[in-house]
């Protein structure tokens, strides 16, 4: 192994110009001390900690956002389904003939808007939906329009919140 020149970096100096004070300057002018480096680390995470619940709420407000959305895709899918149905459905299941109006059972979600049976809604719904049909008061002439609403409740944080989709609706 070959080793460079050791007073080549005394040749480089002047004359008068200690070796020992220069190496020891060099060290102290180049790199950061350890104190620096805590500083600079601290000053970092005061960042950081200022930024960390904007963060946390803007996480909060996606998942409220999220469910609500979910929630209203399930309402108005309800309605698609009610508009799909032949008239002796309202007619025969919903008995629409002799009363005014029907309202559903509740069925019950999960989280990735499967359904659950009833017996295991307790615990792992997260969504509730429940539909009414109703006619509308007053119109006597074929064909009488329909009111269809669907309502789907959420949980989030505990609570539950709710989204709804509604449409006047005739054969």
């Amino acid at each position: 192994m070959k080793f460079g020149n050791p007073y080549k970096i005394y040749k480089r100096l002047p004359a008068n110009h200690n070796l020992l004070q220069h190496i020891v300057n060099r060290k102290q002018q180049s790199g950061f001390t350890l104190v620096e480096l805590l500083v600079a680390l601290f000053i970092v995470s005061i960042g950081f900690l200022a930024v960390l619940p904007v963060l946390l709420s803007s996480m909060d407000l996606t998942k409220s956002t999220d469910s609500g959305i979910k929630a209203k895709e399930m309402a108005v899918q309800k309605i698609e389904e009610l508009m799909a149905m032949p008239k002796n459905y309202f007619d025969d299941d919903l008995k629409l003939l002799t009363n005014n109006e029907f309202t559903s059972a509740t069925e019950y979600f999960d989280d990735k808007i499967q359904p659950i049976l009833i017996e295991a809604a307790q615990n792992r719904a997260l969504f509730e939906r429940q539909f009414n049909v109703q006619k509308v008061s007053g119109v006597t002439t074929e064909p009488i329009p329909l009111v269809l609403t669907s309502v789907v409740r959420y949980k989030h944080k505990g609570m539950w919140k709710s989204r709804s989709f509604s449409m006047i609706w005739s054969f």
